[in-house]
């Protein structure tokens, strides 16, 4: 028998680290949902913020933790409250922490969701990789066993790039137009002078580190966009927390490019199952002319193919640079279910009307161009924001 608890207390989550970290290790979950991602999250909550913890439990122990946090969030000039896992602030994979996947368990987790003592509207998940085994059992649970209103959609896809075989066995198969623009970067790039590499094994100080990642991202087209780690403090508290700890604990990988000794391109992220995400990455824009971002890419994939890491992964928006690298990309799925408040049902009928009328362009993948988000969306939010 599966039950469920649910812990109110923000100064409690800490008391469940280690079978949080347990259960993370011993199966692939997305790496959103690690204590280390969680805490950095929560390092720059709003004090309003309202947070709560779903703990899920049989006669053999913890089987499942998923902390949620309630926003106000503004949809068609509705006020909703929208309860969501504190993973889904940043535009990630949406995964939950269960032990394994059963019906009966995440049955409990639904059943504890309108147990919560606070209201709320509607409670989402935004990007579930669209073959999600919890996704699909969350569908026959409603489908089957519930009078909850609830919606199920595709959401936007992101590209991943395999990294299986050798590096030149990648390249063969990008485009000969590709291998000579990258051919012509590496030229170009010594052309500017002496050109060096390094990764997370060089060095031995997070500290070090990071501040060489914030000179580059202050010098870096992002900066002045907004969407740089250096654009706010929330950002850089947030980073550092993430970043350091992963430090700490020996699951950050990075490559940083030089030139004539000087950093002028990063690329960081968490490595979990063999397969390596994309935290950021960025480059000083006064050195655009050489592209160190994509000469420092090529270096970082065949080096990771060395270290027999299987995939490269980026969480984000479909970017059109990209699509350049790989062919390979994955749909997501968004999931609302609805509580039985007047907003809530008034919210779910429009979205009803809505989706009849919509074309069916699902197929579709819509490039993005990095420079034309708008920082409010690839910024890490507090939790009270809209």
């Amino acid at each position: 028998m599966i039950f469920f608890e649910i812990i109110d207390n923000f100064d409690k989550i800490k008391e469940y680290y280690a079978e949080w970290n347990q259960i993370f290790l011993s199966g692939r979950y997305e790496a959103s949902i690690s204590v280390e991602w969680t805490e950095a999250l929560l390092k720059i909550r709003s004090e309003k913020a309202i947070i709560s913890l779903i703990v899920l439990k049989d006669s053999e122990g913890i089987v499942g933790i998923v902390p949620l946090c309630l926003r106000d969030v503004k949809k068609y000039g509705i006020s909703l409250k929208t309860l969501v896992p504190i993973a889904e602030h940043f535009n990630t994979h949406s995964d939950l922490l269960l032990k394994f996947n059963s019906e009966e368990l995440i049955e409990s987790f639904l059943k504890a969701l309108f147990s919560l003592k606070y209201k709320w509207d509607v409670f989402r998940i935004n990007r579930f990789i669209a073959n999600s085994p919890v996704l699909d059992c969350i569908t026959t649970i409603l489908e089957t066993k519930s009078a909850w209103n609830y919606e199920i959609k595709r959401a936007e896809p992101s590209f991943f790039i395999k990294l299986d075989g050798n590096y030149n066995d990648f390249l063969k198969k990008r485009s000969a137009n590709f291998r000579s623009k990258l051919k012509s970067v590496s030229n170009k790039m010594r052309s500017l002078g002496y050109v060096s590499f390094s990764r997370d094994s060089d060095f031995k100080d997070f500290e070090q580190l990071y501040n060489i990642i914030l000179s580059i991202e202050e010098n870096s087209w992002k900066h002045k966009h907004g969407t740089a780690i250096t654009s706010s403090e929330k950002q850089r508290k947030f980073y550092g927390k993430l970043l350091g700890s992963a430090f700490d604990n020996k699951w950050i990988r990075f490559c940083l490019l030089y030139l004539n000794n000087e950093p002028i391109a990063f690329d960081i992220g968490l490595l979990k199952n063999n397969k390596y995400y994309c935290v950021h990455s960025s480059y000083n824009e006064q050195f655009k002319v050489g592209n160190p971002g994509t000469m420092l890419l090529a270096w970082f994939i065949e080096d990771l193919m060395k270290e027999g890491i299987e995939e490269y992964d980026w969480f984000g928006e479909p970017f059109a640079w990209e699509s350049r690298w790989t062919d390979e990309f994955r749909w997501h799925k968004s999931l609302l279910i609805y509580n039985n408040s007047p907003k809530a049902r008034l919210f779910y009928l429009f979205n009803a009307f809505k989706n009849r009328l919509k074309h069916n362009d699902d197929d579709q993948i819509v490039l993005r161009d990095p420079r034309d988000i708008r920082p409010e969306v690839r910024s890490v939010p507090t939790f009270n924001d809209g």
